[in-house]
């Protein structure tokens, strides 16, 4: 995933690793780069043309296979850039309103992965930080706002 900070703007980038974002302003943003399995990016990028740029991205695999684990919770705390993980399945999750409503009111982002997500083990990890961060901040009423069909094993196990 490809992701423009403070934006609406991102991609998924192909097998391959091309990607493309579009429709972005001049300017400087920042940018976070992450893939299952290996470590997130975050970098600067200034977009001064309206033609097409091209950035490379090296991203280092975990060794453990978790790419989310309490320590990157506390770093995406810290970044203001907390995630919710969607396993979908084949079927491509696509946010209802009721979730970009979350998302906006909680300050969260979604990150969907498919057929191939993260490793139980490591959304518990996770989680276990990231949901008493939530609940310090909002109380327990945010998870009243969450949808149980994706998120309700999770939220049952930190009650």
């Amino acid at each position: 995933d490809i992701i423009i900070t403070g934006t609406t703007r991102g991609a998924v980038s192909d097998l391959d690793g091309n990607y493309t974002v579009i429709n972005i302003l001049k300017g400087r943003y920042e940018i976070k780069v992450s893939n299952f399995g290996y470590h997130t990016i975050q970098d600067s990028i200034v977009f001064d043309t309206i033609a097409v740029m091209k950035k490379d991205f090296s991203l280092e695999p975990f060794k453990s296979g978790c790419s989310l684990d309490s320590l990157e919770a506390m770093i995406d705390i810290k970044n203001n850039t907390v995630g919710l993980f969607i396993q979908s399945g084949i079927v491509a999750w696509s946010p209802t309103e009721r979730a970009k409503e979350f998302a906006k009111k909680y300050h969260i982002q979604y990150f969907v992965a498919g057929c191939v997500g993260e490793p139980e083990k490591c959304l518990e990890d996770y989680y276990s930080v990231i949901f008493p961060y939530l609940d310090k901040k909002y109380g327990k009423s945010w998870r009243n706002d969450l949808d149980k069909k994706w998120f309700g094993k999770w939220i049952d196990k930190w009650k």
